[in-house]
């Protein structure tokens, strides 16, 4: 996926090089909800709470469109962030 520099670069606290690698691969990949709770996930660290409650209703709204069947990995991931995050309520059980 085009965010996984962005999220190394995240998870070792290096959150402006993660924001530019995040906000490229949201660019080259707009629909992807991985990708989305990742930028959701930095801009909480970056106290831009409006910007991640957008970034993951977006992730939301995107996962309850398609079908379970459908679901990668990333995409369980996904949806357990937002459980916990957004209180996401997904068709059960999630796979």
């Amino acid at each position: 996926s085009h965010d996984r520099p962005g999220w190394v670069y995240f998870r070792m606290a290096k959150t402006k090089r993660a924001r530019s690698f995040l906000e490229r691969a949201n660019r080259l990949s707009p629909h992807e909800p991985t990708i989305l709770v990742h930028l959701g996930e930095l801009y909480l660290v970056l106290k831009d709470n409006e910007q991640a409650t957008r970034m993951f209703e977006e992730a939301v709204d995107l996962l309850k469109k398609k079908p379970l069947e459908q679901w990668t990995v990333d995409d369980r991931r996904s949806a357990q962030v937002l459980k916990e995050r957004v209180k996401a309520v997904f068709p059960e059980p999630v796979p």
